[in-house]
């Protein structure tokens, strides 16, 4: 099964933002519905049982708002199918509505039924032309189908239409890595293609500066810091491999992996047929803690973060040189396979 590029966090993560930062999905004229209350309390299978048999009534199921309301309630319960034909039905009893079309949307490419989420955001765009949002899972698609020029391209018509969101700098640094991973899996070194890691922190500087949400710039300015501690290491003029197995330089003891956690599967990724291996670069710090980590090449669904939160449990002895700890980068793998 071919791997395909993601978006960091991508869909399973990242993406969940734009339920938050979308300020027409989380309003309602239905407030004091029970289905929508508890749904605003979190209360997610709770909202989900109100909700599904108030759509059930005569008078309530032709309410859009409730069954997308019934969609939102689905999907943080991570029952994306169901989560999908909720918004499909709202989709179809208000077909202008573009925050309905677009969770349909967004839920098909969960599904990783491209082809049709990008005809649902097609669709939004000849209603809203400018729709960031959209423009936005376009670039994430074009990422799903290892189109990462076409992302890249995506990007930058999207920081041209509004630079003062987030949307834009996100998917190009993180189409910019998925460039260096696949340099990577070519068999290139992270050194040799070091320029992607510059390009992405060039990029992520320029959202920090520009971006107006202050939530959104805080999650840019974290991601920067992160892509910037890789590049100023990759940078230093060392020879230091970044394979686990290389040989050590003269006068290095070589890092020394006493223990990796297993990463869990996701229901997400079974429910999608999601299987691959994906890499990550880690920081191991000489205080003998994983400091830092940079996804290189993802799996999303939730697969990426369970990789992340395995990794800074990995106990290991530090690189030493000439008997003093140092810290040190090595690439690290997770596979998952549907059995």
């Amino acid at each position: 099964m071919k791997q395909r590029s993601t978006f960091s966090d991508l869909l399973a993560g990242a993406l969940l933002i734009m339920f938050a930062t979308a300020g027409s999905w989380g309003q309602s004229s239905l407030t004091d519905h029970p289905g929508v209350a508890l749904y605003n309390a979190g209360k997610f299978k709770e909202s989900a049982d109100s909700l599904t048999a108030a759509v059930k009534t005569k008078e309530q199921k032709t309410n859009a708002e409730l069954w997308n309301f019934l969609g939102l309630a689905r999907h943080n319960l991570l029952d994306d199918k169901n989560a999908r034909k909720a918004f499909e039905t709202a989709t179809e009893l208000e077909p202008n509505n573009v925050a309905y079309r677009i969770n349909f949307g967004y839920t098909l490419l969960l599904s990783r039924r491209i082809d049709e989420a990008q005809s649902q955001f097609e669709k939004v765009l000849k209603i809203e032309p400018g729709n960031v949002d959209v423009h936005y899972l376009l670039g994430v698609a074009d990422l799903w189908e290892g189109k990462i020029d076409s992302a890249l391209a995506g990007a930058d018509r999207t920081i041209a239409m509004s630079p003062d969101a987030f949307q834009g700098y996100a998917l190009k640094s993180d189409a910019l890595i998925a460039q260096l991973g696949e340099k990577i899996a070519d068999g290139d070194e992270v050194r040799e293609e070091v320029h992607y890691l510059k390009q992405a922190v060039e990029v992520l500087e320029t959202g920090v500066g520009r971006v107006g949400n202050d939530a959104a710039r805080k999650r840019l300015k974290s991601d920067l810091e992160a892509k910037d501690i890789f590049y100023k290491y990759f940078t230093k003029p060392k020879s230091d491999p970044t394979s686990l197995t290389a040989p050590p330089e003269p006068g290095v003891t070589p890092l020394k992996i006493l223990k990796k956690q297993k990463a869990q599967y996701t229901d997400r990724a079974r429910q999608a047929g999601v299987q691959g291996t994906l890499t990550l670069a880690v920081l191991f710090g000489a205080s003998g803690k994983v400091e830092q980590i940079l996804p290189i090449k993802r799996l999303g669904y939730g697969l990426d973060e369970q990789a992340i939160g395995a990794a800074y449990m990995m106990e290991f002895e530090p690189q030493k040189k000439d008997g003093k700890p140092q810290s040190t980068v090595r690439l690290v793998s997770f596979s998952f396979r549907i059995y």
